[in-house]
């Protein structure tokens, strides 16, 4: 029994009202993030069949060479002309334009080659866009998956998906617009409301923190971390931000295999026995401009092997201590 009726709804409240919503919103969440990733998926995969395609645009210029080389035998009006290659010493048929002049088909070849050039610059460009921006996506469907408490799942996301459950056909209502994009990048760089942040761990004068989304990685790593904090983050995998902060003196060795550890737990590889981080110190890790919350660069990082059951570790004697 419950001594007031406040005690009664607050039980009810935490226990069944909070833990049901919060399963209804990661589902939803998660349904989203993954038809995002499953679409990106595919523009990546058409994008890498189109370079395939540029890659294979040798012969167009193998092809000019070959009638530029053989002018002089191939009569006009012709629809093909069989030229003995000079790699091979067997005779290729090229296909001929009867309303061109041959050295007229042969310049069109060396411009097919000089298109498919370009096209192979071009393409290049958008799968590194493409595959950073698939590389987030995973991220943010992990985070979603793996959130514990509603305060993890971002504000705009959980609007999204309400609205992607709303209009399952409306293609808008699945992803944030441009514009709404360029409004979040804008106010993570200084117009939020700062996010007040309580250590995963502290140990030996170490005080480590881990983001549980986008919104809270971007706020760690620009807004509470200062320069000679470490930044970690699991290599090539959804995961958290971890910021090392140390008070006084040296940071060990000790202490960065601490932080490595903990960004292993803290990412999808958790389960792994040896774990690739790259650790950096914060000056070194930058915003993405125009990408979303929590898409970082950085540079002059290491990386260390790190075992995520010695984080598990950690956490759990931290607890118990507390």
């Amino acid at each position: 029994m419950f001594p007031q009726v406040n005690a009664a709804a607050n039980w009810v409240s935490e226990n069944i009202v909070l833990p049901r919503r919060l399963v209804e919103q990661k589902k939803r969440c998660v349904a989203m993030l993954a038809r995002e990733v499953r679409q990106k998926q595919q523009l990546l995969e058409d994008q890498h069949s189109l370079l395939t395609k540029y890659s294979e645009s040798e012969h167009y210029r193998h092809y000019g060479d070959l009638l530029v080389a053989n002018l002089y035998q191939i009569k006009q009006g012709s629809r093909f002309a069989e030229i003995e290659d000079w790699q091979t010493s067997q005779l290729v048929r090229i296909e001929l334009d009867p309303a061109k002049t041959p050295a007229a088909v042969a310049q069109r070849y060396f411009n097919l080659y000089k298109k498919a050039q370009r096209g192979i610059a071009e393409v290049e460009k958008r799968i590194k866009i493409l595959a950073d921006e698939l590389t987030w996506l995973r991220e943010q469907l992990w985070l979603a998956e793996t959130a514990e408490h509603e305060a993890d799942l971002l504000p705009d996301l959980i609007k999204s998906a309400a609205e992607s459950d709303r209009h399952p056909n409306n293609k808008s209502s699945k992803r944030p617009n441009k514009s709404a994009n360029k409004k979040e990048d804008k106010s993570a760089r200084g117009g939020r409301k700062r996010v007040d942040f309580t250590p995963v761990l502290e140990i030996d004068g170490c005080r480590y923190y881990a983001g549980r989304n986008a919104r809270q990685n971007d706020s760690l790593t620009f807004q509470l971390a200062r320069r000679g904090d470490y930044w970690f983050h699991a290599n090539d995998v959804p995961g958290a931000h971890v910021i090392l902060r140390k008070a006084e003196g040296e940071v060990s060795e000790t202490d960065l295999h601490r932080g490595a550890q903990l960004a292993a737990w803290f990412s999808f590889a958790r389960n792994s026995s040896k774990v690739p981080v790259d650790c950096a110190d914060v000056a070194h890790v930058k915003r993405i401009p125009g990408g979303g919350p929590g898409r970082v660069s950085y540079t002059h990082q290491k990386t260390l092997l790190a075992d995520p059951s010695a984080a598990a570790a950690l956490l759990s004697e931290s607890n118990k201590a507390a």
